[in-house]
C-alpha cells in the first residue's frame, strides 16, 4: 500500500470515529499529516513539508495558512524521466461554540493554480476536499484527464458546506507536477498550488457565537495584504520556477 493510501484510510478512520463522538473539542483534534515527494533519478526523496532537487520540489506551509506547492522542470536533452514531486496535506477542524450538535454553515476560500509548458508531456493537479460529518465538497482542477476541471489553471471560489458544532471535520489537500521526458521531447515544466480559508458563513443563525479551532500548528488566517487573487498566485509560483531555473543552471554547468 502506497503511503498517500495508508494516510487516506487513516484519515478517514479518525473522521467516521468523530463523527459518533460530535461532544469532541479542539483538544481531541488529531494532528496534521504532510507528506511530500521529489523524484528524478531512482527512489523518491521523501520528506514532511519539503523536498527538492535541481529539476523539481515541493513545499507545504502549516501557516498563517495551509498552503502547498510543487513544482517539476525537465530542461531536454537529459537521460531521465518524470521530473516532478507531489505533496499531500490532511488536516482536521472543529468548530466550537453554541450547542453541541448545531449546524453551522462553512464557507471554504479555496485558491488553485496550475501552470505547465511543455503540452502533454507536462501535467499538473492541485485539489482540496472537506468532508464533515453533514457532507463534503471538492475542488480540482488539472491540465488534463480530471473531468470538468481539465484544462481550468486559476480556481479561486467558496465552497460550502455544514457541519455540527463539536464534530471533527477534516480537510485534505492534493497538488501534483510532472515533466516528462522521451525520445524527441524538448524542455517542459509543471508547478500546482492549493491553499484554503475556512470561515463561519454569516447566515449561520447567531454565527457570532461560533469560532474555529484547528489541529496543533495549522493557520487559518489570510496572507498579510489580504487573499491574493488567482492571478496573483500565478506570478508568486512563476517566480518559484524562476529560482528552481538557477539552480538547474547551476547544476548543468558543474555537470
Amino acid at each position: 500500500m502506497s503511503k498517500f493510501a495508508a494516510l487516506s484510510l487513516a484519515a478517514g478512520a479518525v473522521l467516521t470515529a468523530a463523527a459518533a463522538a460530535p461532544a469532541a473539542q479542539a483538544r481531541d483534534l488529531p494532528d496534521a499529516v504532510s507528506v511530500v515527494h521529489c523524484q528524478v533519478f531512482g527512489p523518491a526523496i521523501e520528506a514532511a513539508t519539503a523536498c527538492g532537487t535541481a529539476f523539481d520540489n515541493a513545499q507545504i506551509s502549516f501557516g498563517p495558512t495551509p498552503t502547498m506547492t510543487v513544482s517539476g522542470v525537465y530542461p531536454g536533452g537529459i537521460g531521465f524521466a518524470n521530473a516532478g514531486a507531489n505533496a499531500m496535506l490532511t488536516y482536521y477542524f472543529a468548530v466550537d461554540g453554541g450547542a453541541p450538535g448545531d449546524r453551522v454553515h462553512l464557507d471554504i476560500a479555496t485558491l488553485l493554480h496550475w501552470a505547465t509548458d511543455g503540452g502533454p508531456n507536462a501535467y499538473a493537479f492541485s485539489r482540496v476536499i472537506v468532508t464533515t460529518s453533514l457532507g463534503e465538497v471538492t475542488a480540482n482542477i488539472c491540465s488534463q484527464g480530471c473531468g470538468a476541471g481539465s484544462g481550468v489553471r486559476d480556481y479561486g471560489q467558496d465552497l460550502r458546506v455544514d457541519a455540527l458544532s463539536g464534530a471533527i471535520n477534516m480537510v485534505e489537500m492534493d497538488v501534483n507536477a510532472f515533466a516528462v521526458t522521451g525520445p524527441g521531447v524538448g524542455a517542459n515544466t509543471a508547478t500546482a498550488f492549493a491553499d484554503p480559508v475556512i470561515s463561519i458563513d454569516p447566515t449561520t443563525a447567531n454565527a457570532g457565537a461560533y469560532s474555529l479551532s484547528f489541529s496543533a500548528g495549522i493557520g487559518n488566517g489570510a496572507p498579510a495584504g489580504g487573499v491574493p487573487e488567482p492571478g496573483a498566485w500565478a506570478l508568486l509560483i512563476a517566480g518559484f520556477g524562476l529560482a528552481g531555473a538557477r539552480l538547474r543552471r547551476s547544476h548543468l554547468a558543474r555537470a
